[in-house]
């Protein structure tokens, strides 16, 4: 029953609180973004909570805790780089007022969102269930939705050069991105 009640407070806290703070035209991309994050952390307090059948396949395990890694890094490197080079509005490190294309984001276009997924991912394997396996997928869902959306308004606010970035660097690929 406590796992349900922390799944509640954390859609709760990610629709109900941080949305409503969201204003203006990158709402819906918010909204995809908040549900991709909330699937992922209610797929880790279904697991841990031991919810549904589990298997246990060391190997998947393995590889599924070897994927926190680079995704928690692509999840708090790309953070420090938008609070300090995309000169932000408001305290949100979101609202960069210029186009941040150094660092991580010269080989990957939405670094935050390929480090959820492979948070998701990494989930997936590490609790080997239908449900972690369909919460991930949902997640996966959400987050290509949100970088889509997050492009459309990005070519609002930095137009043309924008366009060439997307040209230049791909959203998720990092093999690609590596190559250049």
């Amino acid at each position: 029953m406590l796992v349900y009640l922390i799944c509640a407070i954390i859609w709760m806290f990610f629709l109900g609180i941080l949305i409503p703070e969201r204003k203006g035209k990158r709402i819906v991309s918010e909204i995809y973004g908040h549900c991709g994050m909330s699937f992922i952390l209610s797929s880790l307090v279904l697991g841990i909570g031991g919810v549904g059948i589990q298997h246990n396949i060391l190997l998947l395990k393995i590889i599924g805790f070897i994927l926190y890694i680079p995704a928690v890094f692509l999840i708090v490197y790309p953070t420090i780089a938008l609070k300090g080079k995309g000169k932000p509005k408001l305290k949100d490190f979101t609202t960069t007022t210029s186009l941040v294309t150094t660092g991580i984001y010269r080989i990957v276009r939405h670094p935050m969102s390929l480090g959820m997924l492979m948070g998701a991912i990494g989930l997936m394997l590490t609790f080997q269930s239908v449900l972690s396996i369909i919460l991930g997928v949902a997640a996966i869902l959400c987050l290509y939705i949100y970088s889509k959306k997050e492009d459309i308004y990005n070519i609002e606010q930095f137009g043309d050069s924008y366009k060439e970035y997307m040209k230049e660097v791909p959203m998720w690929n990092i093999i690609r991105g590596l190559r250049k």
